[in-house]
């Protein structure tokens, strides 16, 4: 997870709750380890300040990430202005190199701010449409939709969301009947 100051934690936390439970499940269904790992990184790895006051401690910085399986960008508020060069370089150069990104909500504006979904498939909150058409009218963006998935960039609509893309990594990573037992 991709912490920066302005972010919903609830976007994170909902997630992880959702991927723990998923965890739960499958070792229950006889599976010998679980099939997420889930980490909480910052820009410099110092703790950021959430939406709301929330403060949330970082595993990590950018820098001292390895490899990894998925990165996931939450909803912020208010939509800021781009994100730092430092963080769109580490999301793209990750993403060329294999690894699919999830964004959630107002978290595509910083998804859209890598070039990344240029001439690609994506939806954010409709609240949000007529922004993010001003700012990225290179995306195809598809309001109407609560998740779009385009070369391995998933992008999900509202903050609440944050549940379809669970199931969407359940699936992903494990199997369509512990999607649907998880649902």
């Amino acid at each position: 997870f991709l912490a920066t100051d302005g972010c919903l934690f609830s976007g994170i936390a909902g997630l992880v709750d959702a991927l723990s439970i998923a965890d739960l499940w499958h070792q229950g269904l006889g599976a010998p380890a679980p099939l997420f790992e889930t980490e909480i990184i910052s820009p410099d790895g110092r703790r950021v300040q959430a939406h709301g006051g929330i403060e949330v401690q970082s595993h990590g910085a950018l820098a001292e990430v390895g490899s990894t399986d998925f990165i996931v960008i939450p909803p912020h508020l208010p939509v800021a202005a781009k994100p730092s060069i430092e963080l769109m370089r580490w999301v793209a150069d990750r993403h060329r190199r294999g690894t699919p990104v999830g964004a959630m909500c107002t978290g595509v504006f910083t998804l859209a701010a890598t070039d990344l979904l240029d001439g690609r498939m994506a939806t954010t909150n409709w609240h949000f449409t007529r922004l993010f058409r001003r700012r990225y009218p290179q995306v195809n963006l598809q309001p109407a939709r609560m998740l779009t998935a385009d070369d391995g960039l998933i992008c999900t609509g509202a903050a609440t969301a944050c549940f379809k893309l669970a199931l969407y990594l359940i699936e992903s990573f494990g199997t369509p009947d512990l999607a649907a037992v998880c649902a």
